[in-house]
Order: C-alpha cells, then sequence, then structure tokens
C-alpha cells in the first residue's frame, strides 16, 4: 500500500505502521522563494491522504520542531518563527485550486481513493475578485456539494455519529473529546455527476458525522471510479497527528477493507485453496531441494575438472602427466606411457601415451607451448607413429595429436587452427584435440552428455576433434 500524505504533519510517519511505503508532500511549504513543491503523479499511489486545510498549522508545528531540535544542538535558545496566511507566499488557494483539483480528479478517475480531513476554512485576501478559499479546491470536482454552514468561533462544535458502520462509530469513540466540524456541507442532487457502483436513483453521497443541526459535517462521496472520504477535524495538531495514523492505520482498512487487499487478504481462504497452497509449498520444497542438488554437484564437477587446469597451462611433462590423469580418472581407460616403456629399454621416445579404449588402441602425441599446429609437428607424429608400428607387432586404431598451443593467451582467446593444416592431418589420417576442447569433452562425460563409443570414435576419425554428442 503506497500512500501519498498531502501536507500532513511530518512525524505523523512515526506513527504509521506502513512508513516504508509513504510519500509526504506540500503545497503551503515555502522554500527560500523557490516556490511550491511540484505533486507527484497520482497513479504512483493506492491512497491518498489530505490535511491540506490543516497546512499551516502543520507547517508551524514542524518550525516550532526544528526550533527545538536546533536549540538542542546549539545550546542557545532560537526565536520562534511563526507562518500566517499570505506571509511569505501569496495565492496559495488559488494555486490549490490550479493544482490539487486536475491531481484529485485525476486520481479519483484511476480508481484511487483520496481521504481529507476537513481542516479549517480560510479565505484569500482578494480584491474585486471571487472568493477563493481553502476549501475551492475540492468543489471545484463537485457542483453539486455545498458549504452551507461555518463552525461558530464560541460555543459547542460537538459532532455525532449518523453512521450504522462500527469502524465510524470506533473512530467517533475514540476521538470524540477532540473532533469538531469546521464546515457543514449540503449536497444538491439534481446536479449530475458520474456514479460508480450505485444505482441511478440512489445518492452519491452519505453523511457519516453530522452537527447538532442535522447537517451533514463528514461524508463518503462515491463519484468518478473511486470514493472521497472527508472527515470531522482535529485542531490539535499533535492530537490531529494521532487521529491520522489511527484513520490510516485502523479506521480505513476495517471500513473500506477492498482498500487494503494485503492486509484482508490471510484471513479467509477456502479450504481447497488451503490444499492447494499446501501441495504447492511441498512442491516448492522439493524443487528447491532439487535446486540445492543440482548446485552442488555443478560446484563439484567445477572443483574436480579445476585440478586439470594443467591441461591448458602447461607444456612438456606436467602436461602429459594431465592428459594420462584425465584419461584415466575421466574416461576410465587404460594408459600406457610409452616414454616410460622406451627409456627403460634405452630406446629414443617416439609419441608419448597409448590407451586402450572399448578394444580400440590409440596413440597419443602431446605438445604444448607458444606455437600453433603446424607442419613440424605432423612430420613428427608421422614418423614416430612408422617407427612404432615396424618395431612392435601392434596395430594402431587410431593416432591423435593433443595440442596445449597458443599459451601465452586465455583459452577463450586462441586462434582457431588453420583450415589446411587440419586438411593436411586428414590426409595423413591424424585427429588433432585442443586442450581446452579436450576440457569440454571431460565436462560432458561426467554429466553423462558424451558416451564411451561416441568419445572412440571421434578420436578415431582424422581431421579436427570436436565435442562429440549423442544427438
Amino acid at each position: 500500500m503506497k500512500i501519498w500524505l498531502l501536507d500532513v504533519y511530518k512525524e505523523t510517519k512515526a506513527l504509521l505502521n506502513e512508513q516504508k511505503y509513504t510519500y509526504f508532500s506540500s503545497l503551503m511549504r515555502s522554500f527560500a522563494g523557490s516556490g511550491f513543491e511540484p505533486l507527484p503523479l497520482p497513479n504512483e499511489f493506492n491512497l491518498i491522504m489530505v490535511d491540506f486545510m490543516n497546512a499551516f498549522d502543520n507547517q508551524n508545528a514542524e518550525r516550532e520542531d526544528k526550533r527545538r531540535t536546533v536549540a538542542k544542538l546549539t545550546g542557545k535558545p532560537q526565536p520562534k518563527g511563526v507562518i500566517y496566511l499570505n506571509d511569505a507566499t501569496v495565492d496559495q488557494f488559488s494555486y490549490a485550486a490550479q493544482a490539487l483539483t486536475p491531481k484529485i480528479k485525476e486520481a479519483l478517475e484511476a480508481g484511487i481513493p483520496v481521504v481529507v480531513v476537513g481542516g479549517t476554512y480560510q479565505e484569500e485576501i482578494t480584491i474585486d475578485k471571487p472568493v477563493i478559499h481553502s476549501y475551492t479546491w475540492l468543489l471545484n470536482d463537485y457542483p453539486s456539494l455545498k458549504i452551507t454552514n461555518f463552525s461558530p468561533n464560541v460555543g459547542p462544535v460537538s459532532i455525532d455519529c449518523v453512521h450504522s458502520d462500527r469502524a465510524v462509530k470506533e473512530l467517533h469513540k475514540q476521538f470524540e473529546a477532540d473532533l469538531t466540524w469546521e464546515v457543514a456541507f449540503n449536497w444538491e442532487r439534481d446536479k449530475p455527476i458520474k456514479f460508480f457502483r450505485r444505482k441511478i436513483d440512489q445518492s452519491p453521497f452519505e453523511p457519516l458525522f453530522e452537527n447538532k443541526k442535522k447537517q451533514p459535517v463528514g461524508f463518503a462521496l462515491q463519484a468518478f471510479n473511486s470514493e472521497l472520504i472527508l472527515l470531522p477535524n482535529i485542531r490539535d495538531c499533535l492530537k490531529r497527528s494521532e487521529y491520522i495514523a489511527y484513520i490510516l492505520n485502523t479506521f480505513l482498512p476495517q471500513f473500506r477493507p477492498s482498500w487494503f487487499p494485503e492486509k484482508w487478504s490471510g484471513s479467509y481462504e477456502p479450504e481447497l485453496l488451503k490444499e492447494k497452497g499446501r501441495l504447492l509449498e511441498i512442491e516448492k520444497e522439493k524443487i528447491l531441494e532439487d535446486f540445492k542438488q543440482k548446485e552442488a554437484k555443478i560446484e563439484e564437477q567445477k572443483k574436480r575438472l579445476r585440478s586439470f587446469v594443467d591441461l591448458v597451462t602447461q607444456a612438456d611433462d606436467r602436461l602429459v602427466s594431465a592428459v594420462k590423469r584425465s584419461f584415466e580418472d575421466i574416461f576410465s581407460v587404460q594408459v600406457t606411457d610409452l616414454d616410460e616403456i622406451r627409456d627403460t629399454q634405452g630406446k629414443h621416445r617416439l609419441f608419448d601415451l597409448v590407451v586402450l579404449i572399448d578394444g580400440k588402441r590409440i596413440a597419443l602425441e602431446i605438445k604444448g607451448g607458444k606455437r600453433s599446429l603446424s607442419k613440424e609437428m605432423l612430420d613428427k607424429v608421422q614418423r614416430n607413429v612408422e617407427t612404432y608400428l615396424n618395431e612392435s607387432n601392434d596395430r594402431l586404431d587410431g593416432v591423435v595429436l593433443i595440442l596445449n598451443d597458443q599459451l601465452a593467451k586465455a583459452p577463450q582467446n586462441r586462434e582457431p587452427f588453420a583450415s589446411h593444416m587440419i586438411q593436411d592431418a586428414e590426409e595423413r589420417e591424424i585427429a588433432v584435440l585442443s586442450t581446452p576442447v579436450l576440457m569440454e569433452i571431460m565436462a560432458m562425460r561426467i554429466n553423462n552428455e558424451c558416451s564411451q563409443q561416441r568419445f572412440v570414435a571421434a578420436l578415431t576419425r582424422p581431421g579436427l576433434v570436436e565435442p562429440p554428442t549423442d544427438k
């Protein structure tokens, strides 16, 4: 519930239940000649609360609060600064009639309710002009609404509750000692007005409070697409602050609960919806638990693959060791370190590893460094394979050159292998596998997105090795 509080005493905010969603502004405060404050757009709010008729009293109270605060901070007494009508600003009520009237109409047409405290009646000092007063802005929108009487300066100003609603009666009971009326109204039914959710033969004007002469001094008026409620006044600023807080916190949620759906939405629920809500909550918990498990699984996989970072950062023996471990740990295949065997036999080295996957024997030559794929690399692999086949009775079902090239660059910034070099490798029946692609395949493997059969097919197909899929 977002509430626009217009010319309400600012200390009222501390008494509100929904402080976070309230916006204070004023028509009447002057700021060193900077002019009137601009008004916000009404459709930004769910409710508008207006204490404009008491604006001068509220501003004097705020100035007194500021004076006391400065005196307390400085330890020096401060002069009182009281403003009066037409002191420091002029034509306040004319401005309200020009600016506030259309804003209130716009709000009501947009379905936004407006609540007004019927405060002090005051007139601007004008010569040879129609009288402009503190209620002009309100009457402009309602040609059928007329002021018929004014509160006496002396004597009783008590009011009676004339509405049967419990919330109205309780409001009257809570503040009966302080409630007063400033003006009385009359509704002339013969004047046209747009009705809201009422039959044409019913009056949109509903008295809530009356003075001793049975004249309405508080009412609910349904017009345009919403409702305007005017309530009696309390002349003491601090007590009026409590009054306005009670109106917003308690009275309106009870008198017009449809304005506060978030307040009453939990007070009643059909059993069917309760059960559906309960089942949905169970489903939500299962989804969240499943999400947490998946998230933990992915984090564990990331941690596992980070232990193979040498595949994209190293060369020589550390790179060979990382490749050997990846085939053993991730792909669960038998790996033979050919270099170690030939070193033991006193023979010069050929390619690095031999792996046995699904009955396929595949030779792995592993290179790392700043250089990319070259003819010299392919020549060396081809010579080593020919030497191996001539010296042994083994057969090879595939030859793979695993390359961690362009070490000075991050894997995502490395240039692709030259197409003519890939074509050369394909003609020599050599598969070329970059270590970043090897890590992609490892990630697919631990997620069961790449079968062993597809992996073997990719390694035994000459040319560029790309991440295989089962699709």
